[in-house]
């Protein structure tokens, strides 16, 4: 009992970082697009994240914010939840969702540059 209780949850964290490092690597690739000068780093929590040197234009931080939320939740909807553990991952990646709103750093930077991008037009 108190082995396939390890398991699963060594199976979790597996599928967990995984996930947050395709995420990462999304908004890197973005980033390296635009010529951004991307740089993988590892948080606290031993987890990547990515940094990059932010010139300001907001379409540009849009396209690369949107990039890892807008990509894991098409992987989500083309995974095959039957798989044993995928549908752990389906929900995993459907769960970007919630990077789309302005409480998240991804959500954040989307809601300022769509902003900025409309306030711009209007002038």
């Amino acid at each position: 009992m108190i082995r396939s209780v390890l398991t699963l949850l060594a199976i979790y964290g597996l599928v967990c970082f995984i996930l947050v490092s395709l995420h990462e690597s999304l908004h890197f690739i973005a980033a390296k697009v635009f010529h951004l000068r991307p740089v993988f780093k590892i948080n606290r929590f031993l987890l990547p994240m990515i940094s990059y040197k932010n010139p300001g234009r907001d379409a540009q931080n849009l396209v690369v914010a949107l990039s890892a939320p807008v990509g894991l939740i098409i992987l989500g909807m083309l995974i095959n939840s039957e798989i044993p553990y995928f549908g752990l991952a389906k929900i995993l990646c459907l769960t970007n969702v919630a990077n789309l709103l302005p409480i998240t750093t991804d959500g954040e930077v989307i809601f300022l540059s769509v902003y900025n991008l409309i306030k711009e037009n209007k002038t």
